[in-house]
């Protein structure tokens, strides 16, 4: 028996046995199988999954800072790589500061400097796809409440309530999965918001704009 290594998933073979030996060469009749498509994985230690959304863009099963899908990881302000506990205008690093998307720029993308490999900060138009694409459940998984993230495959994501981070303390922590984007908002005219998803308790999402000083937790794509 022979084995075939290294296929790539969701793609036709075709294959023939042959067998040499001193009166020539003789083959088999020709066969063909698909392999399966690879709809979960590793990256760099970190697991994915594939939703099944129209981008094809892959979303991680944990926050940045947690160990397991139902942890709320850390808080990190916009544009920052570094948690903290406390979140004021004066000690935010990006607020008033002139600064695009950027997604995959581990000097401002904390999933990329902490992750590595090609892992990033959603953009808004992504989380905008998630939020448009898949069917949206509040849920408690352990004792987390949150957002189970269905896509259009049937596999899913959980989103663990975290609310956002404001001076010292924690807003709406049982009742709000809050999560940054790497994209600025400048609808209000100045270089002090962001934008970023939150789904509620009443099974939506919602795409919003905050100040860049406030405390989020992040979900690589």
């Amino acid at each position: 028996m022979a084995e075939i290594k290294d296929l790539m998933p969701n793609t036709k073979y075709y294959v023939r046995a042959f067998a040499v030996n001193s009166a020539g060469v003789a083959y088999s009749d020709e066969m063909s199988f698909t392999t399966e498509l690879q709809t979960s994985g590793v990256l760099n230690g970190y697991e994915w999954v594939d939703l099944g959304l129209p981008s094809g863009l892959k979303w991680a099963t944990m926050n940045v800072g947690a160990t397991e899908p139902d942890e709320v990881g850390s808080y990190y302000a916009w544009g920052e790589i570094k948690a903290k506990d406390e979140f004021y205008a004066d000690n935010s690093l990006t607020y008033g500061m002139p600064l695009g998307d950027f997604s995959g720029n581990p000097e401002y993308d904390v999933a990329a400097a902490s992750w590595g490999a090609t892992w990033r900060m959603p953009t808004e138009a992504e989380v905008i796809e998630l939020k448009d694409n898949c069917i949206l459940e509040w849920t408690v998984i352990g004792i987390t409440p949150g957002c189970k993230v269905t896509g259009p495959n049937g596999n899913h994501i959980f989103m663990p309530s975290g609310g956002f981070a404001t001076a010292t303390a924690i807003d709406f922590i049982d009742s709000e999965a809050a999560y940054w984007t790497s994209t600025p908002d400048t609808s209000n005219g100045d270089m002090g918001y962001a934008s970023f998803i939150y789904f509620c308790n009443n099974n939506y999402a919602h795409r919003g704009w905050m100040c860049r000083y406030v405390g989020m937790p992040v979900r690589p794509v």
